[in-house]
């Protein structure tokens, strides 16, 4: 490395020769923070130098530097508002995790209410992983909106499998969110009513299709299903095929396996990420990749076919898949605990 001097003399080359970004990089190694940030805005085009403007306002730990990215990231200097992953990545690197988990869960809303499901689970899925990576707990309402989505996405994965129960418990489980999918109410709702009549789920079915039926849905629904959903709604009936049930992992107390609330203890059940069922004792395995719970059997029985984790997406070595030891002591003990492992609350059938 070179002298204080020698990196400003380079700095003002750099200037020179308009090469802001590079500029910025000098100005960094001899510790001109507010310099380094100026000339990295001025090329925040370039691809990695907002990133390293965010490094140096992170180290700096300055109110004024920061609030200087803050309004450049929130469009103020020029009315462009950038990706609102920057301002994520600045408030991890300002250890504001309070503010990061807010920033991303405002993020997710937006993409899934414009239908983009899948960048929105990206965008909780890496934000879950960047907070515990920090040690911090995911807040309630992150972890339940990834919940949420997962469940979504694995609804295809049930279909494709002939798993018409599983489609059927999960697409339940969406449909009572339904304020959270704007741009597919009907759709949803549709499906929701075809897979619980397949899964023997009359009650549900009709639940689902009499709100299919209020006006302003009914114009909305698929020709196809029209008159199905309709003599659902005439003729009704409440009989109900019952869940499989599965014990509790802390306090033993059966319940529905689709339950993530356990009725006797009030604990959060981890979810399988394989099956979006409560994990069972002696099958609780973790993906080796991401970390997140599942079943083993059920884990490996799914990405021996799909080749990848459904949560991460990432390539998994099934032979790295066992049943925890211990699985209580990955995340501590007690139903305050449970209630951090994956964060869903009041998420039960019924």
């Amino acid at each position: 490395g070179g002298t204080p001097e020698e990196y400003r003399r380079l700095a003002k080359f750099f200037e020179k020769e308009n090469d802001p970004a590079r500029a910025g990089d000098m100005y960094a190694a001899c510790g001109e923070r507010s310099y380094a940030v100026g000339a990295y805005l001025r090329d925040a085009d370039k691809p990695g130098v907002l990133d390293k403007a965010i490094d140096v306002v992170g180290e700096a730990r300055d109110d004024s530097l920061t609030s200087t990215l803050v309004d450049y990231l929130m469009g103020e200097s020029d009315g462009v508002p950038k990706d609102a992953n920057y301002l994520f990545r600045l408030h991890i690197a300002l250890r504001d995790y309070d503010a990061a988990a807010k920033t991303t869960v405002l993020i997710a809303r937006q993409e899934q209410e414009m239908g983009n499901y899948k960048m929105a689970h990206r965008q909780l899925y890496d934000a879950h992983r960047e907070l515990t990576g920090e040690g911090r707990r995911p807040p309630p309402d992150l972890t339940e909106s990834l919940m949420i989505l997962h469940s979504y996405a694995l609804v295809k994965l049930r279909v494709k499998r002939k798993d018409h129960t599983g489609a059927a418990r999960l697409l339940r489980r969406v449909a009572r969110s339904i304020d959270k999918f704007p741009a597919h109410v009907v759709p949803i709702l549709t499906s929701t009513v075809i897979e619980c009549q397949r899964a023997d789920m009359k009650r549900s079915a009709l639940e689902f299709a009499t709100l299919l039926m209020q006006p302003e849905h009914r114009k909305q629904i698929a020709e196809a299903y029209k008159r199905k959903i309709e003599t659902i709604v005439r003729k009704p009936d409440r009989t109900e095929a019952e869940a499989a049930a599965s014990p509790c992992p802390m306090c033993d107390a059966t319940g529905s396996e689709w339950d993530l609330v356990c009725d006797s203890c009030s604990g959060v059940i981890p979810y399988c990420v394989a099956t979006g069922k409560r994990v069972r004792t002696g099958e609780w395995a973790r993906c080796p990749e991401c970390l997140f719970p599942c079943n083993a059997g059920d884990f490996v029985d799914v990405v021996a076919q799909e080749k990848a984790c459904p949560m991460c997406s990432r390539e998994v070595s099934l032979s790295a898949v066992h049943p925890l030891d211990d699985p209580l002591a990955t995340i501590g003990r007690g139903s305050k605990v449970m209630n951090e492992a994956n964060g869903v609350h009041g998420m039960n059938e019924e």
